[in-house]
């Protein structure tokens, strides 16, 4: 007895170990235990459980020794005799399966299983067809449905299968009463989810499949066996149609265990519908389990990225690539290219680079991509993307170019031209490339996004402004307050805009109140790289004046921008002025040079005519660049150098003969949260300058800027900001504040 004991013993803690290796999913280490140990009397549940484990890692011979070890115990165990013809049709051994077969009766229910294993193995699916008929009608295997369908989608036998249903319809409802609900479903599915169908097939065959899922569980007959199979089906139906959210609601509604097939699927859906945090949990849970495919694993990177997390992004690419070649299965790879999973996988590294902003990166890879696999077009679509990144819309369209004369089946892609073509302001090629879209890929969730984004382009855009400030000196001491609105119509013939705004500013100066008002009115057209506004400008001081207010640009070459602008009663008119009757015109040429998409440098000139006879001559030049920059968090620094001329400093405003400032600032912008199109974020920049007069002292002043922004949609947004500091005025110091506050709409 202790002996027995002893023996019982050691078989619990070896299969208790066993077990643990299994759950791990550490199949290799868990079949080298087992056949180790010389053990074969374990549990059938832990045989079962090696079983997979031997699938899994390809293990056929084991797979039957341990079949055997069963069949000893069990000679005519049902599940044991299927498993062993399973494993001999794995290993190749189809004669051995054969004479198992010949053993069997037909008159058997195991007949007819092992019938449509063999069938399988041999593609006979017209012998698969009638073996699942027999346990379907003969035995009332209601599960043997599936597998009838099965075989007549081998066969691509769509027509044949709905009249096979029209005929057999009396005996499915005999079986159950949903069953020909279940088989009709299950039959636009099966054709839906075939590659070879265009968008609106699929989409199409998912909404018929729909209808009769609604109806089985609609009905009260429906098991609760039954339910889980049905949610499986509507979640791929309403994948297919591109409903993300409602698909993974119907996830999230299934209880108990879900097939590996269906986490990737509502995983996928997680991350279409942007809900990340969803998406991350269920891909982590995937990539736990052993041989899968690359695409969770790139699917996994998308994850990473919207939420911001790019180092570990690429830090898990990096580690997959050093991996030994093809360490996972990639369907349709080409066999022409050696070590394609590696090159698929950089390939994914070089967008993910793009996504984080480093686009000098992201391209020197491309370009070590291309070299490898020059008839690769679509890397010619990565690399329009990066190119538009960066703002090189030109040869971005080039690169578009070139990826659609090998795919014009690939929404996504010409998502990208439509981006292009909008960035470029050729508003009419934008909306042509929609309507393509619309007529051949209606039901993508890439249409519908190009959609809502020309959607919002073509509203109108109001935005109400308001503030107060204080300053507290000898030159500028007061205070004030200001308001405003500014509305900006829809497009017209795409490229020109009605503009309307009102603004009031009141001052309060020691020499008494200051009240102007405004209005104005024009129009704005942009075209290509042209972009010009024309206003008509009512204002209102006491005495009631018209002006007007001209500007355009032209950006070219990718990097160059100019710009001029004529104002008859200058926007920067000193309130001060004003309150003696002294206006101004202003007259102002800029130029802008963007190298790349982090520096850019700007030189400004601006004059202004005063109606005193004084004359202003103001020059600024700006340098900007990205110092560190994150999808979420970025930090700009801004050195900038200015320098002014008065003909005359006996005025009533404030005007130097000469003056004279450098000064560096600190922009820090920070996205705290973002879920779909809500977002809040806030931004802090710190100033310090050194200023100097003509004929006066100079010094160190300085300032800074807080800002909160909330994005309540893609429609309306509402945000505070609040700025402090210092300036020098005839040589005093003079702090200030201002506070205001900013609504935006689109309607």
């Amino acid at each position: 007895m202790n002996a027995q004991h002893q023996k019982d013993s050691i078989t619990a803690t070896h299969e208790a170990s066993i077990l643990d290796l299994l759950r791990a999913a550490n199949y290799s280490r868990a079949l080298q235990l087992y056949d180790s140990s010389q053990m074969h009397h374990y549990s059938d549940k832990l045989h079962g459980e090696l079983l997979v484990a031997c699938k899994e890692v390809g293990k056929s011979k084991l797979a039957l020794t341990i079949c055997d070890w069963e069949l000893k115990r069990n000679p005519r165990s049902y599940y044991w005799n299927l498993k062993k013809v399973q494993f001999l049709t794995y290993d190749n051994q189809l004669k051995d399966a054969t004479s198992l077969l010949a053993q069997l009766k037909p008159e058997d229910e195991l007949y007819y299983d092992v019938s449509m294993i063999l069938a399988s193995a041999n593609n006979d699916w017209l012998l698969y067809k009638e073996a699942a008929e027999q346990l379907l009608f003969r035995f009332n295997r209601k599960q043997a449905y599936n597998d009838v369908l099965e075989a007549f989608n081998k066969l691509n036998a769509f027509q044949a299968a709905k009249e096979w249903i029209r005929i057999h319809s009396l005996q499915l409802q005999q079986i159950d009463t949903t069953l020909l609900y279940f088989m009709e479903a299950r039959l636009w599915l099966l054709w839906a989810n075939q590659s070879a169908l265009n968008e609106t097939e699929k989409y199409e065959f998912s909404k018929n499949a729909l209808i009769q899922i609604d109806r089985i569980l609609m009905s009260r007959s429906l098991q609760r066996t039954d339910s889980a199979r049905v949610l499986y089906d509507k979640l791929n139906a309403l994948y297919n149609m591109g409903e993300y959210n409602p698909a993974f609601s119907v996830y999230k509604s299934i209880i108990g265990e879900k097939p590996l097939y269906i986490q990737l699927m509502a995983a996928t859906a997680a991350l279409e519908g942007r809900q990340i945090h969803d998406a991350r949990n269920l891909f982590e849970t995937i990539l736990a389990s052993p041989s899968i495919e690359i695409d969770p694993y790139i699917q996994y990177t998308y994850v990473l990225s919207d939420l911001n997390k790019y180092e570990q992004a690429t830090q898990l690419l990096d580690s997959l690539i050093s991996k030994q070649p093809n360490f996972v299965i990639r369907k349709g790879k080409p066999l022409d290219v050696p070590n394609y999973d590696k090159l698929y996988l950089t390939i994914q590294k070089a967008k993910v680079l793009y996504y984080g902003g480093y686009f000098k990166s992201a391209l020197s890879l491309l370009d070590t991509l291309m070299v490898k696999m020059p008839l690769d077009f679509g890397l010619f679509q990565i690399k329009g993307n990066i190119l538009d990144a960066k703002g090189h819309h030109h040869k971005a369209a080039k690169a578009y170019k070139t990826a659609l004369w090998n795919n014009r089946n690939d929404a996504g892609l010409f998502y990208n031209v439509a981006g292009n073509y909008f960035a470029q302001n050729r508003y009419r090629q934008t909306d042509s490339v929609l309507l393509h879209l619309k007529n051949e890929f209606p039901y993508s969730a890439t249409t519908k996004r190009l959609e809502k984004e020309w959607k919002e382009f073509n509203m109108h855009t109001i935005e109400f402004v308001g503030g107060f400030s204080n300053t507290y000196g000898l030159i500028q001491n007061g205070h004030g307050y200001s308001w405003g609105m500014n509305y900006a119509s829809k497009p017209i013939h795409y490229n020109w805009k009605i503009l309307a705004s009102t603004q009031q500013n009141f001052a309060e100066i020691p020499e008494g109140e200051i009240l102007l008002t405004k209005y104005r009115a024009g129009v704005q057209f942009k075209k290509n790289n042209f972009e010009a506004r024309a206003q008509t400008i009512f204002n209102r001081f006491g005495e009631n004046e018209v002006g007007f207010s001209l500007d355009a640009s032209y950006f070219f070459a990718n990097k160059h921008t100019i710009f001029a602008s004529l104002q008859r009663l200058s926007e920067q008119q000193p309130l001060r002025g004003l309150f003696y009757g002294i206006t101004a015109n202003q007259y102002g040429l800029a130029y802008t040079y963007r190298p790349n998409e982090l520096i850019r440098t700007s030189v400004q000139y601006d004059r202004f005519n005063f109606t005193d006879n004084n004359i202003r001559n103001a020059w600024i030049a700006t340098f900007e660049g990205k110092i560190y920059h994150h999808s979420a968090f970025q930090i700009i620094g801004v050195g900038q150098l200015y320098t002014s001329n008065n003909r005359s400093n006996n005025v009533t405003y404030f005007s130097p003969l000469r003056d004279f400032s450098t000064e560096l600032s600190l922009k820090m912008d920070h996205t705290i949260m973002r879920r779909y199109e809500f977002s809040y974020s806030h931004s802090l920049q710190l100033s310090t300058a050194y200023y100097q007069q003509k004929n006066f002292a100079g010094g160190l002043i300085g300032g800074v800027t807080y800002k909160q922004e909330l994005q309540l949609s893609y429609t309306k947004s509402i945000w505070l900001r609040g700025t402090g500091g210092n300036r020098l005025f005839d040589g005093n110091k003079e702090p200030y504040f201002h506070i205001d506050i900013g609504v935006n709409a689109k309607f």
